[in-house]
């Protein structure tokens, strides 16, 4: 096959709840560093290892879609969000790969922090993830494990620092007042 080129996918999945400055920044930075056709960010209805969310998944997905609009290699899909319960990630990459045509595309890139890193083995199906994905991980706060690439990229901030400490200026501008009126308008910010 000469000339033959897989097309290369990226997922980027988590709560966003709310999406900030970091998470559009670190997409950006993605997409510099790598030949994508597509990235597919995923707010999830429920983190499988929590028990509730600050923000129904509806309107978490729409900040995401007002946020990457601009990036025309960037999907914002409602994959998990419309199966109204916990989706785990080993799922979710294989639906993609189904919707996409596995044939066409070399491993996913998944995204993830290095909190998640060190746990990923430990997710539902992490083994067989770790055979169709290369995990690209970001620097927070933990150990990098040797096999996976590593971004040079640190956020000082998380969502939950958001929701303890509100400040507007690490969320994005195009949804900074619906974040700011949604989050004090639910007392989920209350300082």
């Amino acid at each position: 096959m000469d000339g033959f080129y897989l097309k290369r996918l990226a997922f980027f999945g988590g709560s966003f709840d709310p999406i900030h400055v970091c998470h559009e920044l670190l997409v950006a930075k993605f997409l510099k560093l790598y030949d994508i056709e597509r990235l597919y960010v995923v707010p999830n209805f429920l983190n499988p290892d929590k028990n509730s969310s600050f923000a129904p998944g509806d309107i978490r997905l729409k900040w995401c879609k007002t946020v990457f609009e601009k990036y025309p290699n960037v999907i914002v899909s409602d994959i998990e969000i419309k199966e109204q319960k916990p989706c785990f990630t080993f799922d979710t990459v294989n639906k993609i790969y189904d919707e996409v045509g596995k044939q066409r595309y070399g491993k996913i890139f998944l995204i993830i922090g290095a909190d998640n890193a060190t746990k990923i083995s430990g997710w539902k199906h992490g083994k067989e993830l770790l055979e169709i994905v290369s995990p690209v991980v970001f620097s927070r706060n933990g150990e990098i494990p040797d096999r996976f690439i590593q971004i040079d990229f640190e956020c000082p901030f998380s969502s939950a620092d958001f929701r303890n400490t509100p400040d507007p200026s690490v969320i994005p501008v195009e949804v900074r007042d619906d974040v700011m009126n949604y989050y004090y308008k639910e007392k989920i910010c209350l300082n």
